[in-house]
């Protein structure tokens, strides 16, 4: 059953809504895998990201079941997408961000400072640079120096650097209605 709080579904005739709100886990993993195994493949999914990260290997086992699941998976973020939640939503097919949200990526961290934790951090961060690079179409040497820096990006400047696709904003005249009305603006690609 996992942490009650990990995946939230919201299933209509034509779309799977799911939400991750909550810090990347393990938990979060196996629930999004079951999730989008029950749902199965045939209606697109929206997966709905507010966290501050997590686990890495949970992030790699979701970008890996999204790919071989073949699952049309759109990431919206809300609020924040940091660290594992940024390698999560940049593995989707399309990033929407609302627009006062924020995707963060950075180097991993950790370990007890030996060769293997120092190796094994260099390879987490090859690995993060090989989907943001796919997402951003920047090279590897753009996207280590963000990471770097720890770069927090609203939904223009990741929409300057192509990580994002659009703007969303959500439209709730009818409380009832949240999360069903929108509009989209396409943002500049300089």
């Amino acid at each position: 059953m996992g942490n009650p709080r990990t995946i939230r579904a919201s299933v209509s005739d034509d779309a799977v809504e799911l939400f991750i709100l909550s810090e990347i886990s393990s938990w979060t993993a196996q629930d999004f895998m079951s999730a989008v195994k029950f749902y199965g493949n045939s209606k697109p999914y929206t997966l709905n990201i507010y966290s501050p990260g997590g686990d890495p290997f949970a992030a790699f086992a979701i970008h890996d079941y999204i790919k071989a699941s073949g699952a049309k998976v759109t990431a919206r973020i809300w609020g924040h997408a940091a660290s594992a939640a940024a390698i999560i939503a940049c593995s989707c097919e399309r990033v929407e961000m609302g627009e006062m949200s924020y995707l963060m990526i950075h180097n991993a961290y950790g370990g007890d400072g030996s060769n293997s934790s120092e190796n094994l951090l260099a390879d987490l961060n090859e690995k993060q640079v090989s989907i943001f690079k796919k997402r951003s179409g920047k090279t590897a040497a753009a996207i280590t120096k963000l990471m770097e820096a720890e770069t927090w990006m609203d939904a223009k400047a990741a929409g300057a650097r192509a990580f994002q696709e659009t703007l969303t904003a959500w439209l709730a005249a009818n409380p009832k209605d949240a999360g069903t009305t929108k509009i989209t603006v396409e943002t500049m690609m300089d």
